[in-house]
């Protein structure tokens, strides 16, 4: 028996859940193009445009996680590569989300609390965000929704096709995003709470068995393949854990801050509301439980796990996003005057439309804006280096594309300096200098600084999101050849 159940007229949910998935489109096309990519959208954009052998070397040897979405932008870059037209891949995959969010969680506890879900999964900031990033993240959470879509059906209906559905949904989500597999965890882990009536072994194990033989390429690349690509990652804390639930909100700290705490109020609410459900096997509890665990299974496991090799970030946890978007609905349903939870409703909607619209304008790296700055001040004579050399990459990234746009480029004259030797042998009067410390470090950074201290003049400094971009004066050079000033080329 479901929790509750609609009066309102047939046509009136079905105009309800148009309005939110117009809501959801309309956040996340808008404003697409308004943040530069940062690096790794722009690696998105480059495998995705290289050669079938390079597509090939850096899938199987370090891309391997998001190899589905690659496979997929590889297919939609030949229509374009701007920031608007790369992006809207995933923003298609946020929206279609909704609707198959509002399906799962009507099927498991009625109208009422999917319309809500749906509402905060089409308002939520953090899901507008990644839905607006060139990156997999959209498409894992669409493929989770659509896992769970299919495996509650799986357990509730006799249906070889539902099956094979949930094992294709399934192993289309580990290609897309390796954390996927907890979410497959989380589905196992809830068939503890069914009747031993209701479980349907022979199926479950079939559908298992085939997921995880499909899983073992991943398996080899995980074992084989770890070439230090987490070596970034910083061991876990419990302040990292309740951060998760910041990040889960989206948007400025502030903002964030005050939603999490109201959100982690209504999902307590929900647990103590359904507490006895953790402690029976019955179908009611099975359909709480197949939410919690969602929500808390791939956080847990991915601790447990930090425990001996850091591994939380918080946007691989995205794939318990929905799970915990559930329970805050359970929280917030049990408001049962209309007037209240309509309250409360404005609310989060409104602090989250605020995170919303800060985020359209705040990139996490400026790239372009960096580019284009360096770009339309600099001289015949200038040289421009990247520190470090992995943000040449980006750097020529947005240099190609401004060629293309037909304006001034140094492309020519840009050299990558990695080391003090290649630094001694610059001989141009100015040097740009993008400092740009994330996501890694160099070993040579003292020498680096020392050199630059003792040999140039610092002209400029203008900061950009996550790139500190420099002008100097080499003091070695005559001053005739320093006649020209930092004034834009025309």
């Amino acid at each position: 028996m479901q929790e509750d159940s609609s009066t309102s007229p047939t046509r009136t949910p079905k105009i309800r859940i148009a309005v939110i998935v117009l809501i959801a489109a309309l956040l996340r096309v808008i404003f697409l193009g308004a943040r530069s990519f940062w690096a790794d959208e722009i690696v998105s954009v480059k495998l995705a445009a290289d050669n079938w052998g390079g597509f090939w070397f850096w899938v199987s040897s370090r891309e391997a996680n998001m190899a589905l979405y690659y496979l997929l932008l590889r297919a939609w870059v030949k229509l374009g590569d701007g920031e608007v037209w790369v992006r809207l891949l995933s923003a298609l995959a946020g929206i279609v989300t909704i609707p198959l969010l509002y399906a799962l969680v009507r099927r498991l506890y009625g109208e009422r609390v999917a319309w809500v879900a749906a509402l905060l999964a089409a308002t939520s900031a953090c899901l507008v965000e990644f839905s607006q990033e060139a990156r997999s993240y959209s498409l894992v959470i669409l493929l989770c929704v659509l896992s769970y879509y299919f495996f509650v059906r799986m357990i509730q209906e006799e249906s070889r096709w539902t099956v094979a559905a949930y094992i294709l949904v399934s192993i289309a989500a580990l290609y897309a995003h390796f954390f996927a597999a907890l979410v497959i965890c989380s589905q196992a882990a809830s068939v503890l709470w069914l009747p031993a009536k209701l479980v349907r072994w022979g199926r479950l194990m079939t559908a298992w068995a085939w997921i995880a033989m499909a899983a073992i390429p991943i398996s080899f690349y995980i074992l084989k393949r770890d070439v230090g690509q987490l070596y970034w990652v910083q061991p876990t804390t419990l302040s990292e854990v309740y951060k998760l639930t910041i990040f889960f909100a989206g948007g400025s700290k502030a903002v964030a801050a005050v939603l999490s705490v109201l959100s982690l109020v209504a999902i307590v609410a929900a647990v103590a509301a359904h507490s006895e459900a953790l402690r029976k096997r019955s179908e009611a509890s099975w359909r709480f439980m197949v939410t919690l665990l969602w929500a808390a299974v791939p956080v847990a496991v991915t601790v447990l796990i930090s425990l001996i090799k850091p591994i939380f970030v918080h946007r691989y946890l995205l794939v318990a996003l929905p799970g915990y978007l559930i329970l805050l609905a359970l929280g917030l349903v049990r408001l049962r005057k209309p007037g209240v939870l309509a309250g409360a409703l404005a609310l989060f909607v409104g602090l989250s439309g605020v995170s919303i619209a800060q985020g359209y304008f705040r990139p996490v790296e400026d790239w372009r804006g960096a580019v284009d700055y360096v770009l339309s001040r600099t001289t015949p004579d200038d040289s421009v280096l990247v520190y470090i050399p992995y943000g040449m990459n980006n750097f020529i990234f947005y240099t190609a594309r401004r060629e293309r746009s037909g304006l001034p480029t140094t492309l020519g004259h840009i050299d990558s300096a990695h080391s003090v030797s290649q630094l001694e042998a610059i001989v141009s009067p100015r040097t740009w200098l993008l400092i740009y410390p994330n996501p890694h470090t160099a070993e040579d950074a003292p020498a680096f600084e020392k050199t630059l201290q003792s040999r140039y003049e610092t002209l400029e400094r203008k900061q950009f999101k996550g790139i500190e971009v420099l002008l100097y004066k080499d003091l070695k050079q005559p001053p005739s050849r320093l006649q020209e000033e930092s004034a834009p080329r025309r």
